[in-house]
């Protein structure tokens, strides 16, 4: 006689169990992703939302208003609430320089900000952009000075293969951001 014979019998359900569980963690996973994938940015108005609810969906602070269709009214202020972000191109990259615009006129409908390869805003610069290739050579002489103005970011852009980017740990602590 088989002494694990009853054990067996008692529980005929633990295979199922295993498999409900399986499913049932995919099943999370997968409404947690579309969950994320349907949110829009912080502060979008929803889709089938009223003009109301984007006004009170809207973040905390911001100055701008809403007309009853929805769409953003003009300030009457001869300045706008932000000025436009300042970012400069610390290295043109492969040393190619190439014309730059206002970022609303490169994306339509992107925030508007201001490109610029002039070093001398670094200070007020609200980020810096330094490609790799142009300093991985010397980067403690050719990386933007020490200390970095507060609230300013740096973002690294790298467009080569890892095993074409030398001198990766000298840029450890330094950037950001990366872009590639």
């Amino acid at each position: 006689m088989d002494p694990l014979g009853p054990a067996k019998r008692q529980c005929p359900w633990r295979p199922c169990l295993a498999g409900l569980l399986l499913q049932l963690l995919v099943a999370v996973c997968l409404f947690s992703y579309q969950r994320v994938s349907q949110d829009g940015p912080v502060g979008s108005p929803r889709p089938g939302s009223t003009a109301l609810e984007s006004v009170t969906s809207a973040p905390s602070g911001s100055t701008g208003t809403m007309s009853t269709n929805g769409s953003r009214c003009q300030a009457t202020s001869g300045s706008p609430a932000h000025p436009p972000l300042l970012i400069l191109l610390w290295t043109w990259p492969f040393n190619h320089p190439v014309s730059l615009s206002r970022c609303s006129e490169m994306v339509p409908g992107a925030a508007d900000c201001h490109l610029t390869a002039n070093r001398s805003v670094y200070p007020r610069a609200d980020g810096v952009i330094v490609h790799h290739r142009d300093v991985m050579y010397s980067p403690t002489t050719k990386l933007p000075p020490s200390p970095r103005p507060p609230g300013q970011r740096w973002v690294w852009l790298n467009m080569e293969s890892p095993t074409n980017s030398w001198h990766l740990k000298a840029m450890d602590g330094h950037f950001n951001l990366t872009m590639s």
